[in-house]
């Protein structure tokens, strides 16, 4: 092998620097890309919790409407039953779309139980068209698991692809 010379060691040299810059260059890309991930995910995760939070403060907050409906007329308690059950659809709707995790399906399955009479005999299926395919799923799961007096209900999202 013959001896290099001074410019031919210069250029062997930069081609390595180039080479070890690319190299950087490329996991540093890496890193804030994983980096900006993570943080959309946080983000995500956030605005799910925010919006349940703002479902529970404001039923909360209407309390003393729900008490006023349940010693009232029977079409008051059902106006705002419809009112509370299409928010919560809503937020179910909201939290899923933006955090879908198993985690959020749980705690949106537990909210959605108390109501599984009212979903089965369809009083929000004028939101369902309104709806993400992950909620009338859930909703379906609700519904379809095994109910008190027995009988199978038909899906949600059959019902409403009905006319």
């Amino acid at each position: 092998m013959p001896d290099l010379s001074f410019y031919q060691w210069a250029n062997a040299l930069k081609g390595y620097a180039l080479a070890l810059g690319i190299a950087f260059a490329v996991v540093m890309i890496v890193l804030w890309w994983r980096r900006s991930q993570q943080a959309q995910t946080i983000d995500r995760k956030v605005q799910a919790l925010r919006a349940y939070t703002g479902y529970l403060l404001n039923v909360n907050e209407k309390a003393d409407l729900r008490r006023r409906a349940e010693i009232g007329r029977q079409e008051e308690q059902d106006t705002h039953h419809d009112w509370l059950l299409s928010y919560l659809l809503s937020t179910c709707n909201e939290v899923l779309l933006l955090d879908p995790t198993p985690e959020w399906h749980k705690v949106l399955r537990r909210q959605l139980e108390p109501h599984r009479e009212a979903l089965a005999e369809g009083i929000p299926l004028k939101d369902a068209p309104l709806l993400s395919d992950a909620t009338l799923r859930l909703v379906d799961e609700v519904v379809c698991a095994p109910m008190s007096r027995g009988g199978s209900p038909a899906s949600i999202a059959q019902r409403a692809a009905s006319p």
